[in-house]
Formats: C-alpha cells, structure tokens, sequence
C-alpha cells in the first residue's frame, strides 16, 4: 500500500468516481478518503474486501486453535484420553507440562519398567502428540520412583495420573 498514492480528497473521488473504482480493481489497495485534509473513509474493491474478510477469518480461528491446545485442560484431556488401556501395574503417576511447543511428560514407575510398559509410554506420547499440530513436540522421560517414596513434581507440572496408594 502507497499512502501517498492510495489517499485523495473525498471531492476528487466523486469527480472521477469510474477513474478510482478502475483503479480500486486493478490495484487491489484500498483507497482512503479526506474530508478537510482528514481521513473519513475507506474504499476498497469488494474482492480485495472479501480476501481481507476471509484472511481475519482464518486468523481467528488459528488464534483461537492455538489458545485451546495451550491450555493446561486441553493437555490434561490429552493425556487422560492417551492413558485409557495403557496403563500397567507398574505406573505410579503421570505429570504433564507445555513449555513453547514442547509438551513434556514424566512417567513415574514402581520399580523399573518392563519392555510392555516403556511401549505404552511411546503409545501414550504418540496418541498426546496427535492432538497438537506441527509445530508442536513431545518428550517423554521414565523415572524411577519405588513405592513408598513420593512423587514428586515440579510446581508448573500437572499430576495426569495417579494410582490410589496406601501410605504406611
């Protein structure tokens, strides 16, 4: 857009209004209008206006998808849906954090895990990560946490899951 080209006195439109909607479709720019050396309106062609229209569309609906995958529920959600069938007598807990499109999970075990549980682990990761779009990513990490001791976990991470324990 040229402001010196695309802004002229509300008068001079109305002279030469065929002139400006010629040149309002081959430009595609939008044309402002002066009143008294002051800006008053906006012309533009009605195709440019759409591609605008559909362009703000869009930017919402991408802004309010990216709002949805950050927050903490949504991950939660994520996650409890990712554990239903995976999870083994051997897990303990579950923590959850997002960090700049990194989603991080820990995985809190009984002792060390079996080769069917650091399976479901990468089933879990793969099934959270397939909520979120490129650009996102996941990293899973096994901790070893024998029963009594207790868990735990940073302040800006979630407890997803955890098994009901007796404590002595």
């Amino acid at each position: 857009m040229d402001i010196t080209k695309d802004t002229q006195p509300m008068t001079n439109f109305r002279n030469h209004e065929a002139e400006f909607m010629q040149h309002l479709k081959e430009t595609k720019r939008p044309l402002f209008l002066t009143v008294n050396g002051t800006a008053a309106v906006v012309v533009q062609d009605a195709e440019a206006y759409q591609r605008l229209l559909a362009l703000a569309a869009n930017a919402n609906v991408e802004e309010a998808l990216r709002l949805r995958l950050e927050s903490p529920g949504s991950l939660v959600l994520s996650v409890n849906r990712a554990l239903w069938g995976e999870v083994t007598a051997q897990l303990r807990a579950v923590t959850a954090t997002l960090k700049t499109k990194t989603i991080y999970l820990k995985f809190y075990f009984d002792g060390a895990p079996s080769d069917d549980d650091r399976e479901s682990v990468g089933c879990i990761g793969s099934e959270v990560i397939a909520d979120y779009p490129a650009p996102y990513l996941i990293e899973e990490e096994i901790i070893i946490a024998p029963s009594p001791e207790p868990i735990l976990y940073e302040e800006d991470w979630m407890m997803v899951y955890r098994r009901k324990e007796i404590m002595l």
